[in-house]
C-alpha cells in the first residue's frame, strides 16, 4: 500500500527570533498542510507557543518513574540474555537519573562481555553516572530537604556551585519559612534562625572580599556560610508565615531591590550636582539626602496644595517655579524628590504631599515650568557634536554660570575683568586680545557640546604691512596709524585703535 507520510517538529519551543518564519510560519503550514504535523516541546507554557496551541490538539506526556523503567528495562534484558536484578536496575536507573539512552548503552557494554551484571558492578562504576541537570531553584530546594544530610560535603557544594549567585540569594530569601527539624520548639526554633542569619552574614564578607581582591579561592568558604551552613540549621518542612501565602519558594527580591539603589544613588547623585551648581546647596549627597530633601518635600508641594483655596493658582504656581530655579530643581527632580522621601506608614508624617493637589493645578503646574526658561548651571550629558547632533549654545547669563572647572585639568582659560584692564596698560606691541586664544577655548567648549559665539566690540588692532584687523581712527604715541590694514604676511601696528 501507499506510504504515509507525518512531518514531526522538534523542538518548537526552541525557535529564536533569529529563525525565518518562526512560529507563524509553522502555523501557516499547519493551515495548509495535508499530512499530520507533530510538534514536540519541553515548555508548552512558553509565551511564544501561546498562538501555536490554538492550533494543536496537546498530548501531555509524564516522565515515566524509575519503577516503569526498572520493569521496561527487565524486558530488554531477558530479550538479550543479560541477567540482571530488581536491586541493580533500581541503583542502574537512579545513577542514570532515569535517561533511557544511558541505561541502554551501558547494558550493551556489559552484555558484550558477560551475561551478569551484580550490584557491585553498578556501584563500583562511578563515572558512568548522569551528572542532574539541576536549575539554581531546584537547588536550593534540595538543600533544605532532610533527605539532603545524607549527602556528602562536596556533592552539596555542587549543587550550590550551578549557579553561585543565584542559590545564596535563594536560601537568604527563604530560610525563615522553614521549619527545622532539630528545632523542638519555638524558641529552639528561634535559635536556629539566628544561627543561619550569623551563618548568611559572615558569607556575605567572604563574598564581598572576594569580589573586592579577585580571590576566587574564598569561593567554597562563601558558599559554605552562605548556603550549606543556614539550611543545615532550618532543613525540615517548609510552611506559610502569613494568610494566603503560597507554600513554594520566592524568588529573591534583592536582585530588584539592587537595581532600584542604583537608580536612585544615580537620580541622587545628578541632583545633588544639579543643586549644587545653583550655589546654594552643599555637593555633598548625604548632606543634601538627609538634610534638604525632606525640607524640600514639604516646602515645594505647600503652595500647590493651598492653591485652589487663595484663589490664585497661578502665583502658587509662580512660587514654586521660582524656589525650583534658585536650587536649581527639574521638573522630573521634583517628582523624584516626592519619591525618595516616600515612607511606608500610615503616620500622618508620610502622607503623599500632593495628594490634596487638585489635577488641574498639577497640569497647570507642569504647563508653566515647561513654558519658562530656566538657566543652565550644569550639564549632565554631554552630546558629541561629531556625531551630528544639536549642540547646546549658552549665550548672555547662562555663560556666566559656566563653571571653568568644568574643563579639561591643566587647561586654563583667563577672561576676566583685571585681566583686561590690564591689557589696556600694556606697552605697545603686546596684544590685548588674541584670536587663536577664542579660537582655542571655543574648541574646547564644542567638545562638551557647546557653542561660544564671541563678538568684539569697540577696540582692535591696528596692522602696518600686513594683513590687520580692526577699523577706525588710530590715536596714540609711537606713530598710530588710521585707516583698514591689507597686504600680504602678518603685521603688527605700534599704536591702538580706539
Amino acid at each position: 500500500g501507499a506510504h504515509r507520510q507525518v512531518l514531526i517538529m522538534d523542538e518548537v519551543d526552541g525557535m529564536s527570533g533569529g529563525d525565518r518564519g518562526g512560529v507563524q510560519d509553522l502555523i501557516d503550514n499547519i493551515k495548509r498542510a495535508k499530512i499530520p504535523i507533530i510538534c514536540i516541546c519541553n515548555d508548552k507554557w512558553h509565551q511564544k507557543l501561546r498562538s501555536l496551541r490554538n492550533y494543536c490538539l496537546e498530548l501531555d506526556f509524564k516522565r515515566p518513574t524509575a519503577l516503569q523503567i526498572g520493569k521496561r528495562l527487565q524486558d530488554v534484558c531477558a530479550a538479550e540474555g543479560l541477567h540482571v536484578n530488581q536491586a541493580t536496575m533500581n541503583a542502574l536507573v537512579e545513577g542514570a537519573c532515569g535517561d533511557l539512552r544511558l541505561i541502554l548503552g551501558q547494558l550493551q557494554m556489559v552484555r558484550l562481555s558477560r551475561n551478569t551484571l551484580n550490584y557491585d558492578d553498578v556501584k563500583g562504576r562511578q563515572g558512568a553516572n548522569k551528572d542532574a541537570d539541576l536549575s539554581p531553584f531546584d537547588c536550593s530546594r534540595r538543600l533544605f530537604e532532610p533527605v539532603t544530610a545524607n549527602l556528602s560535603m562536596n556533592d552539596r557544594l555542587d549543587m550550590v556551585f550551578a549557579d553561585s549567585d543565584l542559590v545564596p540569594l535563594l536560601v537568604q530569601e527563604n530560610y525563615v519559612n522553614y521549619r527545622p527539624i532539630i528545632a523542638g520548639n519555638d524558641e529552639q526554633r528561634m535559635r536556629a534562625l539566628a544561627k543561619a542569619a550569623d551563618a548568611i552574614s559572615a558569607g556575605d564578607v567572604l563574598n564581598s572580599a572576594l569580589r573586592r581582591t579577585n580571590n576566587w579561592s574564598l569561593g567554597p568558604a562563601a558558599m559554605v556560610q552562605t548556603s550549606l551552613v543556614p539550611t543545615t540549621y532550618m532543613r525540615g518542612g517548609r510552611e506559610a508565615l502569613f494568610p494566603h501565602e503560597m507554600n513554594f519558594p520566592r524568588f529573591t527580591a534583592w536582585l530588584g531591590n539592587f537595581s532600584s539603589s542604583n537608580k536612585q544613588r544615580r537620580l541622587l547623585g545628578e541632583l545633588t550636582t544639579t543643586m549644587g551648581a545653583s550655589g546654594s546647596v552643599p555637593s555633598h549627597r548625604t548632606v543634601v539626602r538627609t538634610e534638604y530633601l525632606p525640607a524640600m518635600r514639604r516646602l515645594l508641594p505647600a503652595p500647590l496644595a493651598h492653591a485652589d483655596e487663595s484663589g490664585e493658582p497661578m502665583a502658587a504656581i509662580a512660587t514654586v517655579v521660582s524656589l525650583m530655579d534658585e536650587y536649581g530643581i527639574g521638573r522630573d527632580q521634583f517628582d523624584y524628590i516626592l519619591d525618595v522621601t516616600n515612607f511606608k506608614t500610615k503616620a500622618a508624617w508620610g502622607e503623599d504631599p500632593m495628594k490634596d493637589v487638585p489635577t488641574k493645578v498639577k497640569s497647570a503646574f507642569t504647563r508653566a515650568f515647561n513654558a519658562t526658561s530656566h538657566a543652565v548651571r550644569c550639564s549632565l550629558q554631554l552630546e558629541d557634536p561629531k556625531k551630528g547632533r544639536a549642540k547646546k549654545k549658552v549665550v548672555g547669563p547662562a555663560l556666566e554660570d559656566l563653571e571653568l572647572g568644568a574643563l579639561e585639568e591643566g587647561e586654563d582659560v583667563q577672561a576676566n575683568d583685571a585681566d583686561s584692564a590690564q591689557n589696556d596698560e600694556e606697552e605697545d606691541g603686546e596684544p590685548g586680545f588674541d584670536p587663536a586664544d577664542a579660537e582655542a577655548m571655543k574648541r574646547k567648549l564644542a567638545r562638551r557640546g557647546l557653542d561660544l559665539q564671541v563678538k568684539q566690540v569697540g577696540k582692535g588692532k591696528k596692522a602696518e604691512g600686513g594683513r590687520g584687523g580692526g577699523s577706525g581712527s588710530g590715536s596714540g604715541s609711537g606713530g598710530a596709524t588710521s585707516g583698514r590694514g591689507g597686504g600680504h604676511g602678518r603685521g603688527r601696528g605700534r599704536g591702538r585703535g580706539k
